[in-house]
């Protein structure tokens, strides 16, 4: 009888425990929420384990349904449905790379923060090519991992419940046990992996679609002819483009029976395979390729696809989120709920485990990849360099500044050659009106571009600049000179300019010399500089010269080259170690390239090639999903019929071709 009576409290204690978790854990699954929301959001950009992760608990659940009724209704923009800006009226601030679907402007005919991006890396390139690959193996691959990563990790949702249905409620059917689980986990896990695909095919479609604008809009430059009236690069691609066709698809009709007349609004030359409805080429690779022949309309039947399968996971997520509650509050016994409890928080554990130890081996393919080459209608696809931007669609080089002093290359009597700037130019692909190019020696001039490098408002603090210097002489010059003693540019003048340029545009310069090594006095090789100088030579060495331009340079840009950049690692793309790879070629000609500073350790042009992963292009038209191909003028475009060209290639869409030539 007293055993009965001492054991009536810690009884009435569990059931006081038990009864209380029932009671709140519909109110538990909040926590998280807001992780969830941003974490399920962010897979295409951080990797797959962010998604994977997302549906382990129910606790935190509700952010997967948040962040999937946002990714649908951002996702619809029509005429009758501006989704992005009655996201927000309502006051969603929409997480991760949805932002990139949002409007510039508080406005129905605003462009998105992906075509703003998209502007801002084609400001400076005039020709275009687009051929669109839905088949890209790395783009297929890396989403079926995702896919099947995802409901591996959601299946341990269900082991919460195993304890209470096995245990507390084994006579019920199905329907009322095992049922809710199953679609709580399957449902969260769908969804999950509908809204990585929406993000990646709308952002595809827009990006596909300002591109093709560029091209059409670079005809009519090209052509000189006026463009529509409604034709305005500060709108949304896809409505100007409907337009074009409307208005190519009406001339069309009418010219079967008025074939004198000419296409309106200055369209002729603009082919209405521009628009969407079929490749083009100025200059045709493989005409006889029936897959050239595809139009991105595949990427809206499957968006649409893709937003039918989120409205499901969402109803399955929800219908089995209610069901899992009614299960919990349905437990007999005090140790159900406790069991179920102490899962449910392991789970939640695990979960922020792997998005806190993220490992690289999940991060996806690059949606962008930029090439560089000679760009003929016969030329050769391993004439190309290619390096990648993030899906942020984030170009480096848009910001990138530089400033190549050649004031002799080459041996004497050789024919001059730029190696410096070309590589900046054509490999980087920096537009060239940032790449400040001065050949010969006047110290006034360069000591004036030094200023405006550090006075010049279009360069914003923390942008990657570089300062260049070649000079190779056959008579013996001052340690302490640029140049000789009467006429040169003193170090000591030069480096006080440099810090003025680090003092007001931040510490990410990198000054490159490939001349004689700074005397002492100038203070050029301290450790604390607040700039990166890499120089040919030490103070004893004279260094080396020969037709193609001066040994250390070419050193240096061959360890830049795709072959080289493709075998390292993101650790030995620092300035110190590429130094160190070229002094290992240079031994042999008694020279012994230096690095110095304090930021010796970053990595080279602001982690341009660590980022972007320099390559060679010649396998770019099966790895990518997008290729546009830009070029910039060149010095001597106007006596050649051929031009350096970018090439931008763009994981979306399907299979077609787009290209406008440079008026040949």
């Amino acid at each position: 009888m007293a055993s009965d009576n001492q054991s009536q409290p810690g009884t009435a204690l569990g059931s006081v425990v038990t009864n209380g978790i029932q009671d709140i854990s519909a109110f538990l699954p909040i926590l998280g929420t807001d992780q969830c929301e941003t974490h399920c959001c962010q897979g295409i950009d951080r990797g797959f384990w962010y998604v994977a992760a997302t549906p382990l608990s129910i606790f935190g659940s509700l952010g997967i349904i948040k962040a999937g009724l946002v990714t649908l209704i951002i996702s619809i923009d029509i005429p009758s449905f501006r989704g992005p800006r009655l996201l927000h009226n309502a006051g969603f601030s929409p997480p991760g790379l949805l932002r990139q679907l949002t409007y510039v402007l508080d406005d129905d005919d605003s462009i998105y923060v992906a075509e703003q991006n998209v502007r801002s890396m084609l400001r400076q390139h005039r020709v275009i090519e687009v051929i669109p690959n839905l088949y890209s193996w790395p783009w297929v691959r890396w989403n079926l991992k995702m896919f099947a990563f995802t409901m591996i990790l959601s299946a341990l949702g269900i082991s919460p419940y195993v304890y209470i249905i096995i245990r507390d409620i084994n006579p019920r059917p199905f329907s009322s046990t095992w049922l809710y689980p199953v679609l709580r986990v399957c449902g969260s896990a769908l969804a999950a992996a509908m809204i990585q695909l929406i993000i990646q095919f709308r952002l595809m479609t827009i990006v596909h679609r300002r591109l093709t604008f560029h091209a059409v809009n670079h005809i009519f430059k090209q052509e000189h002819r006026a463009p529509p009236t409604w034709w305005n690069p500060a709108l949304r691609s896809e409505d100007c483009l409907s337009k074009l066709k409307a208005d190519i698809d009406g001339f069309q009709q009418t010219s079967l029976n008025h074939s004198y007349l000419e296409k309106p609004g200055g369209l002729g030359g603009v082919d209405e395979r521009l628009v969407g409805v079929g490749p083009f080429k100025r200059y045709p690779r493989d005409d006889s390729n029936p897959e050239s022949e595809r139009n991105i309309q595949p990427i809206v039947i499957c968006t649409v696809a893709f937003q039918l399968g989120l409205v499901l996971g969402m109803a399955a997520s929800v219908w089995g989120y209610i069901g899992c509650f009614k299960i919990v509050q349905s437990s007999t016994s005090a140790t159900g709920p406790l069991v179920w409890l102490i899962l449910e928080l392991f789970l939640s554990v695990l979960r922020l485990w792997i998005w806190a130890f993220n490992p690289a081996t999940d991060d996806p393919p690059p949606p962008i990849v930029i090439s560089s080459g000679d760009l003929k209608p016969d030329a050769p696809r391993q004439d190309y360099v290619a390096h990648d931007i993030g899906w942020r669609l984030e170009d480096v080089t848009v910001d990138m500044h530089a400033l190549v002093i050649d004031i002799s290359s080459g041996v004497h009597g050789s024919s001059p050659q730029w190696p410096m700037f070309e590589y900046l130019t054509q490999h980087l692909a920096v537009p060239e009106d940032q790449v400040q190019h001065i050949r010969g020696f006047n110290p006034q001039v360069i000591r004036d571009a030094l200023r405006s490098l550090s006075k010049n408002i279009a360069i914003p603090r923390g942008s990657p600049i570089v300062i260049y210097i070649s000079h190779h002489s056959d008579r013996p010059t001052d340690s302490e000179w640029i140049g000789n003693v009467e006429q040169g540019l003193s170090y000591a003048t030069f480096f006080e300019l440099v810090r003025r340029i680090s003092g007001t545009k931040g510490e990410n310069v990198a000054v490159i010399l490939d001349t004689n090594f700074p005397a002492p006095g100038t203070k050029a090789e301290h450790e604390s500089e607040p700039y990166v100088l890499l120089t040919a030579c030490s103070s004893r060495e004279i260094p080396n010269v020969d037709v193609s331009g001066g040994s250390f340079t070419l050193e240096l840009l061959t360890a830049l080259k795709p072959a080289a950049v493709e075998k390292l690692c993101y650790e030995e793309l620092s300035y110190e170690e590429v130094v160190r790879r070229a002094a290992e070629h240079l031994k042999v000609k008694g020279q012994t390239p230096r690095c110095m500073g304090i930021f010796k350790k970053r990595q080279i042009f602001n982690g341009i090639l660590a980022r972007k992963r320099l390559r060679s292009a010649e396998s770019d038209s099966t790895s990518s999903l997008i290729s546009a191909t830009f070029a910039r003028p060149t010095g001597d475009e106007q006596n050649s019929r051929s031009s350096t060209h970018t090439t931008l290639h763009i994981n979306g869409n399907a299979n077609g071709t787009l290209r406008t030539a440079n008026g040949h």
